[in-house]
């Protein structure tokens, strides 16, 4: 599914439940909000492989990923992009599953995002890659057992709170 969104205000809800899914949402505004729920309800109706590409141009946008939520997701890969102009972002990512790998790189001014990657560790399991460059970013962090945590984190700029909690 590929969406390509432009204007200011929008909104899309979905849910996919299925046993994958490849999408490439494109926003381009301000103000927009984006709910992707892929078996977030952990109905195991799979979403087992899960290749997600996001891209953010503009301001002030909300974007709520959730997939699996306890580990549907074995095979999950989402990126999430703004460019460096875009300010007062807001991402909230659950990603759930064995080789979840979460990429993040958001440049701007008071940007905020919350991620938290946890169950079906061991074997390649919970990823997280976070760039930041540039103005203010308030990042919380959360990934949890059983092994396998990993974080690869890049941050360059203004006021960077980050709170980052890997337990195991």
């Amino acid at each position: 599914m590929n969406i390509d969104q432009i204007g200011n205000a929008n909104v899309i809800t979905y849910q996919v439940n299925g046993a994958t899914y490849e999408g490439v949402i494109s926003l381009t505004g301000n103000s927009n909000n984006v709910d992707l729920n892929c078996d977030s309800g952990n109905n195991n109706s799979s979403c087992g492989t899960v290749t997600a590409s996001i891209t953010m141009v503009g301001s002030s946008n909300d974007l709520d990923i959730d997939i699996g939520q306890s580990a549907a997701a074995t095979g999950s890969e989402v990126t999430i992009t703004s460019a460096a102009s875009d300010d007062s972002n807001t991402i909230a990512a659950t990603v759930d599953g064995t080789s979840a790998i979460l990429r993040i790189t958001v440049d701007g001014d008071t940007n905020n995002w919350l991620v938290d990657i946890d169950g079906n560790g061991d074997s390649a399991g919970h990823t997280l890659i976070h760039t930041h460059a540039g103005g203010i970013a308030d990042v919380d962090i959360v990934q949890s057992g059983v092994y396998d945590n990993m974080i690869t984190l890049t941050t360059t700029g203004d006021n960077a709170d980050i709170d980052i909690s890997q337990t195991d």
